[in-house]
C-alpha cells in the first residue's frame, strides 16, 4: 500500500498468488501503521477482480476506505503504484538469487 500524499509505502503482504486475502491484510496492516490518518481515505486500485469483490467492498466499508479504480484500458492511472513495482524489481528482486518464494517474501518484508 503505497500513501499517494508521501509517496511512501506504508504496508506490504505477498504471496505467490493475488488474492483478495492478500490485499485485505495489506489494508489491515496500513490501517494499523497508521492510525492517525483520517477516518476517511480513498483506495485507489485496477479492475482485477480481487478489487472488485464483496470481500474487498466490506473490508474497505470496516476500514472507511472510499474505493476508487481506473477506467478499463487506462493505464496511466495506476502509474504511480506501477513505478513502485518497478523499481521493488530492478532494485531488489533482480539482484539477489532466491532458492523460494518464501526466501523472497521474507527479504521485502
Amino acid at each position: 500500500i503505497k500513501d499517494a500524499c508521501s509517496r511512501k509505502v506504508i504496508a506490504t503482504a505477498m504471496s505467490t498468488t493475488m488474492t483478495t486475502d492478500l490485499v485485505e491484510e495489506a489494508l489491515r496492516r496500513a490501517r494499523i501503521l497508521r492510525p492517525n490518518a483520517p477516518r476517511k481515505v480513498i483506495i485507489h486500485s485496477d479492475r482485477g477482480t480481487q478489487f472488485t469483490s464483496e470481500q474487498m467492498y466490506e473490508c474497505c466499508r470496516e476500514l472507511h476506505l472510499d474505493q476508487s479504480m481506473g477506467r478499463t484500458g487506462v493505464c496511466w492511472v495506476n502509474a504511480m503504484i506501477e513505478s513502485q513495482w518497478s523499481v521493488l524489481k530492478a532494485e531488489f528482486y533482480d539482484r539477489y538469487e532466491w532458492d523460494t518464494p518464501q526466501q523472497a517474501i521474507q527479504g521485502v518484508e
